[in-house]
Order: C-alpha cells, then sequence, then structure tokens
C-alpha cells in the first residue's frame, strides 16, 4: 500500500485491508457469491416475482 504516488484516505486503506484479510483466509470465494448475491437484489429487487409470475404461466 506504499506505491509510488498512492494517497490513501482512512476509509479507501480500510476497504484495501478488509480485502486482503477475505484473500488471506482464504474466504474469496464465499465472499464473491455473496457479493453478487446482495447486487443482484439491490440492482433487481422484483426479480424474485417476475420468475413467479413466469412459473405461473409456463
Amino acid at each position: 500500500m506504499e506505491g509510488t504516488g498512492m494517497r490513501w484516505c482512512v476509509a479507501g486503506a480500510q476497504a484495501m485491508l478488509d480485502l486482503r484479510a477475505i484473500y488471506c483466509n482464504g474466504d474469496w470465494k464465499a465472499f464473491q457469491q455473496y457479493r453478487i448475491t446482495t447486487e443482484t437484489r439491490r440492482l433487481y429487487p422484483y426479480r424474485w416475482q417476475v420468475r413467479r409470475l413466469y412459473r405461473k404461466t409456463a
């Protein structure tokens, strides 16, 4: 985290340290799956309702 020209705010440095800890602990795949799931729910909040409607008509 001390590369040439790098400037870190506390929040940005903490985020990088958190990611490094997740990777070093071997939790990277689980973290990525969690991240994908939560982002999908955030971006498509009505997805489950559309799927349910589609199953009823099919």
